[in-house]
């Protein structure tokens, strides 16, 4: 019997209507690994308890799908249930699960899993999906004007992401996170192609969870994504400890593809140690700038990164504040409570955790002021002005030890590979008005001014590098550190 994996709550067909259009299944690459094969719906046989299935083993049968007894779709509205055919699995007929249910007319839509459509008329990709050992999810959709032989057409392709035993040794959730849109209500054609319907997007419009019954590191985790260019975040968890990566460059996803993942957790620190102090005290500095999505902090894609105009899911210039109490003050301890105001804990030293690194802190700005200036060839290894990729006047600053010298422009794939720090001129906001973008950089430190308690340190810089104070209900941006271990 050949080796199968199973899906759970939707399955993956590769199917062609007897016209002979064929649909098959390309690993990532674009090579075909078999024949596509006809799936007849009708409505006469009877169905029961199963899975549909895809062979992965080497060989002639590599990607081709079988339909399990049980397996249930919905056309127009109406849930059917498979047998499959004895002989060639990949076609099945389907009878009425409920014999009271009235028979669909032409046209025909029909959708797997059933769920997706409660009335054969709107349809909906999930948010969540259910997997037990060796179980994956893939929507799929047909449609006919006349004829009851339905050809199944995939409206995902999928991520196979394989977390090793060194990652986790168990698993309890798979969740990936895209830049795009990832699951809600979708049109389709008749060739598979989804489109999402108009909305505005929220986090929870671009996240797919996967609820692992029973897990195991050393499993591979299939979760379905629709087509299009997605910088993706894959966060796995234990149900204590959770582990993210994120890919480096936007994943090109197309309809009826497999793409293999191998979870890796990335480190979110660029490479290279900063001296911050006279007692040689290093921190690493994070690979981008903080921003807040609404209910959690989280890093920006591309240290070039920022914003500039108000959206409130992703504020990049945050308030300088003292404490949780404090805030959303307006102004520091006045009490007053600002619906743009979002909370920055300037004063917690190595307390902030984002998306799972913790022992996170700005530096104070004497610790700025001697990375930029008084550590060994301080003025080497920086520079303002600088061009990086499509962003003008970003400040360089280069770890210890750097030897070369810094130039006035580099592409984005080079600072990262260098290990450079690049701020980005982000100006400042001022509640929902943005100032400077492009021009000037407002830095928050972690100082307090001594002379003014409603104000605060900040680096500022431009042509020139200095520092400043300014009120602390000013939105500033923030460029996080860790101490070096």
């Amino acid at each position: 019997m050949k080796k199968c994996l199973y899906m759970a709550v939707a399955a993956i067909a590769v199917l062609s209507s007897c016209s002979g259009n064929n649909d098959t299944i390309f690993d990532e690459g674009g090579k075909q690994q078999s024949e596509a094969k006809v799936f007849t719906a009708t409505i006469e046989s009877d169905g029961l308890t199963s899975r549909t299935t895809i062979n992965r083993e080497a060989g002639d049968n590599y990607n081709k799908v079988s339909w399990c007894a049980g397996d249930e779709i919905s056309i127009n509205g109406v849930t059917y249930t498979a047998t499959p055919n004895g002989t060639d699995a990949s076609k099945a007929t389907f009878a009425k699960k409920t014999a009271g249910d009235a028979d669909p007319t032409a046209t025909y839509k029909a959708c797997y899993p059933a769920t997706m459509s409660s009335n054969g008329t709107t349809f909906s990709l999930p948010a969540t999906y259910t997997y037990a050992a060796g179980k994956f999810n893939m929507p799929m959709y047909a449609y006919n004007t006349s004829s009851k032989e339905l050809s199944f057409k995939n409206l995902c392709g999928v991520l196979a992401i394989t977390v090793p035993t060194t990652q986790l040794s168990t698993v309890s959730t798979v969740t990936v996170s895209s830049d795009q849109q990832l699951n809600g209500a979708f049109t389709a054609t008749e060739a598979g192609v989804l489109t999402f319907e108009s909305k505005t997007l929220e986090d929870a419009d671009k996240k797919i969870t996967l609820t692992v019954a029973s897990g195991g590191s050393g499993n591979v985790f299939y979760i379905p994504v629709p087509a299009g260019s997605h910088t993706l975040e894959v966060a796995v968890s234990d149900g204590t400890t959770t582990k993210k990566m994120t890919t480096s460059t936007a994943v090109t996803v197309a309809r009826n593809t497999i793409y293999n993942i191998v979870f890796a957790v990335v480190t979110p620190f660029l490479p290279g140690l900063f001296t911050v102090n006279g007692s040689g005290k290093q921190v690493q500095f994070t690979k981008s700038n903080l921003y807040w999505n609404g209910s959690a902090f989280k890093f920006e894609a591309k240290q070039t990164d920022y914003q500039t105009t108000w959206d409130a899911n992703h504020v990049s210039h945050l308030f300088w504040t003292k404490s949780a109490a404090a805030s959303y003050a307006q102004n520091y301890g006045d009490g007053t409570n600002a619906t743009n105001d979002v909370p920055f804990f300037a004063e917690s030293q190595g307390g902030l955790t984002v998306e799972g690194t913790s022992g996170l802190y700005v530096l104070t700005i004497a610790e700025w002021n001697y990375l930029l200036n008084s550590r060994t060839n301080a003025t080497s290894l920086r520079k303002p002005e600088v061009t990086v990729g499509s962003a003008t006047k970003c400040l360089i600053i280069a770890p210890d030890g750097f030897t070369s010298t810094l130039q006035s422009s580099y592409t984005l794939d080079e600072v990262n590979t260098l290990g450079l720090v690049c701020l980005p001129a982000a100006g400042e906001r001022a509640v929902t008005t943005f100032n400077y973008c492009g021009s000037y950089g407002y830095y928050w430190s972690a100082t307090p001014n001594s002379s003014d308690m409603t104000s605060a340190r900040y680096l500022l810089f431009g042509q020139n590098i200095y520092d400043d104070s300014d009120y602390r209900y000013r939105g500033l941006i923030l460029r996080l550190v860790a101490t070096a271990q």
